[in-house]
Parts: C-alpha cells; sequence; structure tokens
C-alpha cells in the first residue's frame, strides 16, 4: 500500500480478511445446518514466539483489559471447547473474539 492512500499503518488486507472471515462462517454455517457446525475464532495478539526471543513489555500486557498478552493455550483451549459436540452442540455461526478485550478499546495507539 501507499501512503498517499492512508496511514503507514493501515490494514485494509487484514480488516477485509477478518470481515470475510465472518462472513463465510455466517454463510456456510446457515448451508451446512443439521451436518456441521461452523465457527470462527478471531485471535488478537497472541505471543507465539515461545523462544524468549521476542518478551512483551509491561506496557504491552497492560494494553489488555485481560492484564497480559495472549497465549497460544487461550486460542487452543476454545478450539477444544468447541470441538467437543458434548459442550458446545448448540453453538454455530458464531464469531469468538481471544483478544484480552483490546477490541473493545475506544482508542487504539
Amino acid at each position: 500500500h501507499s501512503s498517499e492512500f492512508g496511514p503507514p499503518h493501515a490494514q485494509e488486507g487484514y480488516a477485509s480478511a477478518k470481515s470475510g472471515m465472518i462472513g463465510l462462517t455466517h454463510s456456510q454455517g446457515q448451508a451446512l445446518a443439521g451436518r456441521a457446525r461452523v465457527n470462527v475464532i478471531l485471535p488478537g495478539w497472541i505471543d507465539t514466539e515461545g523462544d524468549g526471543g521476542y518478551v512483551p513489555s509491561e506496557e504491552d500486557h497492560a494494553w489488555h483489559a485481560a492484564g497480559r498478552v495472549g497465549r497460544p493455550e487461550d486460542v487452543a483451549d476454545l478450539v477444544e471447547f468447541l470441538a467437543d459436540g458434548e459442550r458446545s452442540g448448540f453453538v454455530t455461526c458464531q464469531e469468538f473474539v481471544v483478544d484480552g478485550g483490546v477490541s473493545k478499546r475506544m482508542c487504539y495507539p
């Protein structure tokens, strides 16, 4: 993208892809009703480094309402729940935001 079309931090592609996933979830959930449950997990900042190469700062953690940056197991626990039809059999056509509350902030850096 070019700065003449927006700020250098513009994320049109990222936003479009997430929106597309939500739309696909809704339409596939209806098309496959009774045969499959369709949900989407929309993770925020998940620290996947694991090698200690990058260590989130206190400010990074404080930015999240949960008080910390996400961990892979935060997403994995939700996947495990959704994959278990006994526990989540009535859950379909839904969006699950796993971002520690960041998307509910009214301002961004």
